[in-house]
């Protein structure tokens, strides 16, 4: 299993796809500055099996966040919400770490057409704001700003895409990644459990 697979926890627990649905219809959004969850926020999503997945914040330093899952992963990643994780433990039976740092340019504000990129031990992870769509997930339907980011790695030959879905207010509702080797995971949110402590 190579890292991606070692991160795949990163945004917050994963969704099936029988539990979402997009359309291309959707409101204008203003540009999106990054939101704050404070240390306590917690959700409850679906991941790809239909399991639900209680996901907590739990620590945050100037520039990064560190999240815990309800079966025990942990991971830490920077504070602008796309970035690979630097650290996780206990996922998938595996813990490590990498060097992560944004390269090029910056996600916020988020807005349809902006891109970025980060830089990882092992390849790069290019993003892109590809538009805004309104999209259905079990905590309910939403407009929110579609990101894609991909990976390649320097020398072991995995790809793999992730698409994000952002809205306003609500921050991260939905989340699939797919892997060129391991397939498709998934997360949408079910509801947000906790806002944490302001």
């Amino acid at each position: 299993m190579g890292p991606t697979a070692k991160i795949s926890c990163i945004a917050l627990a994963l969704l099936a796809a029988p539990f979402v649905a997009a359309t291309a219809q959707a409101a204008e959004l203003a540009p999106m500055e990054r939101l704050n969850y404070p240390v306590g926020y917690q959700t409850l999503g679906v991941n790809q099996d239909g399991k639900d997945v209680t996901t907590t914040k739990v620590a945050e330093t100037d520039t990064t966040s560190t999240w815990e899952r309800d079966d025990g992963c942990s991971w830490t990643s920077l504070n602008t919400g796309f970035a690979p994780s630097q650290e996780w433990k206990n996922c998938g039976g595996r813990s490590g770490d990498t060097s992560v740092r944004l390269d090029e340019g910056t996600p916020y504000p988020i807005e349809v057409g902006k891109k970025w990129k980060y830089a990882m031990g092992w390849g790069w992870r290019r993003c892109e704001v590809l538009g805004i769509e309104s999209v259905t997930v079990p905590a309910g339907t939403v407009d929110a700003f579609k990101i894609k980011c991909v990976e390649d790695s320097d020398n072991s030959g995995w790809s793999s895409d992730r698409i994000y879905h952002l809205a306003p207010k609500l921050g991260l509702v939905k989340w699939t990644r797919n892997h060129a080797r391991r397939g498709k995971t998934s997360w949408a949110l079910k509801k947000i459990l906790s806002r944490g402590a302001r």
